[in-house]
C-alpha cells in the first residue's frame, strides 16, 4: 500500500471521509501532529495517509476550497512540505486568529483595561 504525507495549513483537525473510511489529518494546532517550519509558524502533518484515499478524497472534493487552494496538500518529505508552507505563508485561509491591531479594527471591538486590585 503506497502512502503520502498530508500537511494542512487550518488551524484544527479534519476528519476527511470516503466510502466509510475515515482518517483524521492533523492541523497546525493539533496535539499529536504539527511542525516548525519558520519562528511561531506551524502546519500539521499526517503521515502514512493510504494514497488511494487521498486521490479519492482529492478527486470527490477538487473544487472546495480546502483542495483548490492548497490549504491540505501532499508532500514527498516534511522538509518538502515546511519549504512549501513556507511559499504559501502569506496565502490566508481565512482561519488565522486576528492580531491585537487587527482586532483594533473591528467594528464594536474594545479593549478592556485590566485595573489590578
Amino acid at each position: 500500500m503506497a502512502t503520502v504525507i498530508l500537511a494542512s495549513r487550518l488551524p484544527n483537525d479534519l476528519k476527511m471521509e470516503v466510502n466509510g473510511t475515515v482518517v483524521n489529518i492533523n492541523g497546525t494546532q493539533s496535539q499529536e501532529g504539527f511542525v516548525f517550519f519558520e519562528k511561531g509558524e506551524t502546519i500539521g502533518i499526517t503521515n502514512d495517509v493510504d494514497k488511494s484515499f487521498w486521490d479519492a478524497w482529492r478527486s470527490k472534493y477538487s473544487k472546495h476550497p480546502i483542495v483548490a487552494n492548497g490549504f491540505i496538500f501532499e508532500s514527498k518529505s516534511e522538509s518538502n512540505a515546511k519549504a512549501q508552507a513556507k511559499e504559501l505563508k502569506n496565502e490566508k485561509t481565512g482561519l488565522e486568529q486576528k492580531t491585537p491591531a487587527e482586532l483594533e479594527k473591528v467594528a464594536g471591538a474594545k479593549k478592556e483595561e485590566v485595573t489590578p486590585e
